[in-house]
């Protein structure tokens, strides 16, 4: 006697949910909750650094702008990276939904993407010429940390632009 043969629980659906899981949990959960915190922490310091030197009348204005902008370049950096994750985030939980349908919103979350990865860039790059050596525990926290998201990212870029693609042939 033949039985009904059951259908394969591996549904494209289930397989999604599990790659969905996977990113949130390895690449954008430690990310969001061990660095974002201290950047934001780090970002908001540095705010009232800057506006503590501009109102500081013993400086005068030249002086007080060079002062503060490596403040603000590390802000910058602080935002791109804080951007990077952002986009990363909505492109995982906005998989497969309207939202993500429109040109500006893909536009903008891939600019988001490659900020964050310039950010990242920029800071592997400073840990390489840095005047002293990082050792192998400092090279591994960063990578374990930063590379995640950016993986996440990059393997979601595509689909911004396949989604573009698709809407231009239609």
């Amino acid at each position: 006697m033949v039985q009904n043969a059951r259908p394969d629980p591996e549904t494209p659906l289930k397989k999604q949910n599990q790659r969905i899981v996977l990113e949130v949990l390895v690449g954008l959960v430690p990310v969001t909750f061990l660095l974002l915190p201290f950047l934001a922490a780090g970002a908001v310091g540095s705010l009232f650094a800057i506006f503590a030197t501009l109102v500081d009348p013993q400086w005068p204005a030249a002086i007080r702008l060079q002062m503060i902008l490596p403040l603000v370049w590390v802000d910058v950096w602080v935002v791109a990276a804080v951007a990077g994750v952002f986009a990363a985030w909505v492109l995982v939980l906005g998989s497969g939904t309207k939202f993500l349908d429109r040109r500006p919103i893909r536009i903008g979350l891939a600019g988001f993407l490659l900020l964050g990865i310039i950010a990242e860039l920029r800071w592997f790059h400073f840990l390489l010429t840095g005047k002293e050596p990082y050792d192998f525990a400092t090279w591994a926290w960063w990578v374990g940390l930063l590379l995640p998201p950016s993986v996440v990212g990059v393997l979601r870029l595509p689909s911004l632009f396949r989604s573009s693609v698709g809407r231009a042939a239609s």
